[in-house]
């Protein structure tokens, strides 16, 4: 047997080898992952063909030159084939986007269907190479102009690579040019030009097909989570390539909304069990190789077309189960839903990755756990308004051009019905002239990851503006701040404030910090940042008294001095239920805590709010909200021209 059929068999079972790997382990849905599969299935199949043939020639023997040419016919085919599928691949791995490379893959694409066709003539007319009688191969001046078309696609394949090297390390780079060279300068040639052509060209095809695989595509292969699925890493990178070709695609999220309560009573193992289970639901609907675990509790399947997503939407609805039976028990799962396609984000990735948040915590609040929010229509606009509301905060942070919009709020004393305080207000104005407001603006910086610096920016503006306006001259006792737990989280925030405070002379005991307790900081650590503060000479109060309130006991326990009444409890109260309102307070007074009233309609109520036991009152129908315009004017009028 021909020596080269034993190279061409250890050629295919690498291959096959490889083949067998890249399947087990189903890559990620990249262009550069689908362009090797192509790639390493046309360099089998070539091969295979090759092979096929070398062992029939043997069995022919004789007077086969007919045969040799068919043979010949089928490899130089092949190899003009794998070089034009070597440029795509090229193109893919390096996310090119200049038109030209991609008009040329169109351009070689159709050179090579021309030239495989005249290469199928060749075996009638010998216009481009032929065997003898004696079974001598010849070629014609033609055939140098195939070989010539083959290194250039290699050749443009290499200087796509070099278009943008921040793509790969520089040691894939660097064995993607060694192997290219070698098939240029070395492998073609060979095999195209020389009388006995060379016999181990499939062999080092399949070596070096093996080194990319192993040098690039198998670490695409690693990013799965627990349940089998690709990570939110492997996510990304289909997400920045699509971003990078313009190419659109749906996903359809599956967000397990009761996640906290099913860590809280499973153990590690039984929670591998619940994300196998549900990963295999989700395998049914769709390929293993577009399911991706975004975070713990949220799946996303990634379709191409709207049409098959809402199949895959409604088949998931009907399928995913509300009760799991894991080690005897079972586990009751609820679900929200969300679709939204890439091209509503305008190709940009961070705009998608906003937007997806956004759509997260709509489909983990929802109550109805059947429905779907689609990004549209007020979900659309209010997500829109929010992108609006980061892309202002980075321009506030990033310049001093952008300011945040201000509006003070005037606190009555129930005893001497006088302005005595100032609250202060913050929002960003948006193009379309909406505003957003505290305290969905600290919402949207705390997901930013930009919280602390959004806060020691506001801080300084309101303390300037105080400053400039001479309120505390002007009759003003306090300034009331109000801040997000998150931006108090740590004492250093707080020297922070101290500091600027100190480098404008204004006292700590001027100042009163309002708290609203939610759940982003320890109850520990709060108490301990709220003693810290007052040690510091700050007034902190307790805000929206009567909202969220989880913990009564705890709340009571927190060492605030005062305290603010919602809005809407005192609406409800003050209008319904009077008693209840007594109530309220005289609990509140058991504190030792001074009161706000917040929501009070009308001025004449002091007297009797004050019998009650309340301290200060606010409101907007009480006295309408002050711009930063106008408070010099107001002020003014309360404490006169201080010069």
């Amino acid at each position: 047997m021909d020596y080269v059929v034993y190279f061409e068999m250890i050629s295919i079972t690498i291959l096959v080898i490889i083949y067998l790997f890249y399947l087990c382990r189903s890559g990620l849905d990249l262009r550069r992952n689908r362009r090797f599969y192509v790639l390493l299935v046309t360099v089998g199949m070539v091969t295979g063909v090759d092979l096929a043939g070398r062992i029939l020639f043997q069995q022919v023997g004789g007077d086969a030159s007919a045969f040799m040419m068919l043979i010949s016919t089928i490899a130089n085919m092949g190899l003009l084939v794998i070089c034009t599928e070597l440029y795509s691949y090229f193109c893919s791995l390096s996310r090119c986007q200049k038109k030209i490379y991609l008009v040329l893959e169109k351009i070689y694409y159709v050179v090579t269907v021309l030239i495989g066709l005249g290469m199928l003539w060749n075996v009638r007319m010998h216009f481009l190479f032929w065997y003898d009688d004696s079974h001598v191969y010849y070629i014609t001046n033609a055939m140098y102009g195939v070989v010539l078309v083959e290194i250039l696609y290699l050749f443009t394949g290499i200087c796509v690579l070099l278009y943008d090297r921040r793509v790969f390390r520089p040691r894939h780079q660097g064995v993607i040019m060694v192997g290219s060279a070698l098939l240029i300068v070395g492998l073609i040639p060979l095999q195209n030009l020389m009388p006995t052509r060379f016999r181990m060209t499939y062999y080092v095809l399949s070596c070096i097909l093996s080194i990319y695989y192993f040098m690039i595509h198998m670490a695409d292969q690693h990013l799965r989570q627990r349940g089998g699925c690709f990570s939110r890493v492997g996510m990304r990178q289909v997400v920045e390539e699509r971003e990078a070709y313009e190419e659109d695609f749906v996903c359809v999220a599956v967000n397990i909304t009761n996640i906290f309560s099913i860590i809280s009573v499973c153990t590690e193992e039984e929670m591998r069990l619940f994300d196998l289970a549900i990963s295999k639901r989700l395998k049914s609907i769709g390929k293993q190789c577009v399911i991706y675990q975004s975070h713990s509790s949220e799946y996303v399947l990634m379709c191409k077309e709207r049409k098959m997503a809402e199949a895959n939407c409604v088949a998931l609805r009907e399928s995913m189960p509300g009760v799991l039976r894991i080690h005897d028990r079972n586990i009751s799962v609820s679900y929200g839903y969300y679709m939204i396609s890439f091209a509503d984000a305008s190709f940009r990735e961070g705009s998608f990755y906003r937007i997806i948040a956004g759509l997260r915590r709509m489909a983990k609040n929802t109550t109805d756990h059947r429905a779907v929010i689609y990004y549209d229509g007020q979900v659309k606009e209010k997500l829109q308004q929010e992108l609006q509301g980061i892309q202002k905060m980075n321009e506030i942070l990033e310049t001093d051009r952008e300011n945040f919009g201000m509006e003070f709020i005037p606190i009555y004393s129930t005893d001497s019905d006088a302005v005595e305080e100032l609250e202060v207000e913050s929002y960003v104005c948006l193009e379309d002239g909406n505003r957003i407001w505290e305290p969905e603006l600290w919402k949207l910086a705390e997901e930013k990851g930009s919280s602390k610096d959004m806060a020691l920016h506001w801080w300084k503006e309101v303390l300037d503006c105080a400053r400039e306006q001479r309120i505390w001259e002007r009759g003003i006792r306090l300034l009331h701040i109000n801040v997000a737990t998150l931006q108090i989280c740590s004492q250093e925030m707080i020297d922070q404030l101290g500091k600027l405070l100190e480098e404008r002379e204004i006292r700590p005991d001027q100042i009163v910090i309002e708290v609203f307790v939610d759940q982003n900081v320890p109850e520990e650590l709060l108490q301990k940042n709220i003693v810290y503060m007052q040690r510091k000479g700050f007034h902190v109060l307790l805000d929206q008294f009567g909202a969220n309130i989880c913990n009564l006991k705890n709340i009571l326990a927190m060492p605030f001095h005062q305290v603010k009444i919602n809005v809407q409890l005192t609406n409800r109260l003050i209008k319904q239920k009077q008693d209840e309102l007594q109530h309220v307070i005289h609990m509140l007074r058991k504190q030792n805590w001074e009161i706000y009233l917040d929501g009070v309609d009308r001025q004449d109520r002091g007297s009797m709010l004050r019998e009650m036991g309340v301290d200060r009152m606010q409101g907007e129908r009480l006295a309408a909200n002050i711009s930063a315009d106008q408070l010099q004017c107001f002020l003014e009028q309360k404490g006169g021209n201080v010069s």
